[in-house]
């Protein structure tokens, strides 16, 4: 988060972490599908692109979450059909190039604005980071994991998280009686 210059950035990342959705995913979000609910945010409709067919999916979002406060800042104060329809203006000005399609978002740009941020942060890094985060810190199952990216295999759960070994060891530790 430290690398992005501009709101929108920090919105996109801090987006794309606590959803764990895809770059062409977050690009199909509009502002009304953010809901405000008592113990979380829950966004409704949100687009499953790399299924065959139309499926959509909802994503919740724990209100103490770092990251929550970039991200509902630029939902409540966007003024765009789509939340992050502006991008490419942004990525254009950060990479001194002409985009094809002035101020319509195009997955790519954001992927080489990304590569261009932090070469580290590929977009299934994120995604991975999620996965890991919340198997780690709230004990999520295979099965959980399923549900909240909408995977339909429990290989693909299995090989986006990434436990430390202290991680694996703090399971070891035998529970208080």
């Amino acid at each position: 988060m430290s690398k992005c210059r501009t709101p929108i950035m920090g919105a996109l990342f801090a987006t794309l972490f606590l959803t764990g959705c895809r770059i062409s995913e977050v690009l199909e979000m509009k502002p009304e599908m953010f809901i405000r609910e008592p113990k979380r945010i829950m966004i409704y409709g949100v687009p499953v692109l790399k299924k065959r067919g139309k499926s959509i999916r909802s994503v919740p979002v724990p209100y103490h979450e770092k990251l929550v406060l970039p991200m509902m800042d630029w939902v409540d104060n966007c003024e765009y059909e789509y939340l992050f329809w502006d991008i490419d203006r942004v990525v254009k000005t950060s990479q001194k190039k002409f985009m094809k399609i002035p101020g319509v978002p195009s997955r790519y740009n954001v992927y080489a604005w990304i590569l261009k941020t932090d070469p580290a942060w590929w977009p299934h890094r994120i995604r991975s980071e999620r996965a890991t985060q919340l198997a780690v810190e709230y004990k999520y199952t295979v099965r959980d994991l399923m549900q909240f990216f909408y995977w339909s295999k429990p290989d693909v759960a299995m090989d986006y998280v990434r436990l430390r070994a202290e991680d694996i060891g703090d399971k070891m530790i035998p529970p208080l009686s």
